[in-house]
């Protein structure tokens, strides 16, 4: 209904275009690609729009709209140099953090976590040695790592195990516990 009143409008206003429905898209489209756009760096995740640290194109009113909300700077060659800035410092500290993490790993993979348990026949021990208890252990060594990086997959039998610990996403640990 609205549709159909909108191209009855169109045609009595522009007569040359003979009532086309294409015409009419074309002359729309034509509009829309014509709209002022301006270009912003997204300070924060916008959904539908962006990811934080994105130079984006948007409309000049929701550009307007981002920036006073404080999601967004409006580009400028000085406001490019600064988000350069700020992307190579996060990239040296992640650089930083991997080394760290890797020392980190080979030190844990020397070393040999022993649980002294009380078991049962079959050698099945009562209750099962969990990822709190290996933190713990950890942290006598002075070595500090939260539980939830370590995952204990049912270690409740005798033997020698080995424990995945999650230190960074591109470094993880294998910790043997016997």
């Amino acid at each position: 209904r609205g549709v159909n009143a909108f191209f009855l409008y169109f045609s009595f206003t522009y007569p040359d275009l003979k009532n086309s429905r294409f015409c009419i898209l074309e002359y729309l489209w034509y509009n829309y690609k014509t709209e002022d756009f301006m270009k912003i760096i997204l300070i924060d995740n916008v959904k539908g729009t962006g990811k934080k640290d994105e130079i984006k194109e948007v409309k000049d009113g929701f550009a307007s709209f981002l920036i006073k909300e404080k999601k967004a700077v409006p580009y400028s060659n000085k406001s490019k140099e600064v988000l350069d800035t700020e992307l190579e410092d996060k990239k040296q500290k992640e650089e930083t953090l991997i080394k760290e993490m890797t020392e980190l790993k080979k030190r844990l993979e020397q070393m040999e976590i022993k649980f002294k348990v009380n078991t049962g026949k079959e050698g099945r021990v009562f209750g099962s040695i969990s990822s709190k208890q290996i933190s713990e252990e950890l942290n006598k060594k002075d070595i500090k790592i939260d539980k939830k990086l370590i995952t204990a997959n049912n270690i409740n039998c005798l033997g020698t195990h080995y424990v995945t610990i999650d230190l960074h996403k591109k470094v993880k640990a294998e910790l043997k516990v016997t």
